[in-house]
């Protein structure tokens, strides 16, 4: 079997496929990288990577999102979730257990998405239906 292409090889390689992501051409990338690798060493390693871009091709349509003002990378979400995980969990003086900050976390969420009454309603109809099941004790 013959040995994977060289590194250098590999950085032209990345730099199209780049652009070729910034214009939804993904299946072009999966088509060119599974004849790329026919008969390499490293063709299950391929395969097993163009799985999650096939199972992301409607995700990965990166030109189109641009073109609608959407964010792709990921730095724009990890700074919101610094800026509200901070506002909440890292003020000065407090002390969570991961627990303790999940917990309040979901109900800053909650309280964030304008879901607050419904989900105090839902969760005092379930609550009381519990209750409704139990035993009197005499």
């Amino acid at each position: 079997m013959t040995p994977c292409r060289p590194l250098a090889d590999f950085k032209k390689q990345y730099g199209r496929w780049i652009k070729r992501l910034l214009k939804d051409k993904v299946q072009q990338i999966i088509t060119e990288a599974q004849q790329g690798s026919a008969g390499l060493a490293c063709r299950e390693a391929v395969e097993k990577a163009l799985h999650y871009f096939e199972s992301n091709l409607k995700r990965m349509q990166y030109g189109t999102f641009r073109k609608e003002g959407y964010f792709i990378g990921s730095g724009v979400i990890e700074a919101g979730c610094k800026t509200v995980i901070g506002a909440r969990c890292k003020q000065s003086g407090m002390f969570w257990s991961e627990d303790g900050a999940e917990n309040i976390l979901a109900l800053r969420c909650i309280k964030m998405s304008r879901t607050w009454e419904s989900f105090w309603k839902d969760r005092a109809n379930a609550h009381s239906a519990r209750n409704d099941s139990l035993a009197l004790s005499a």
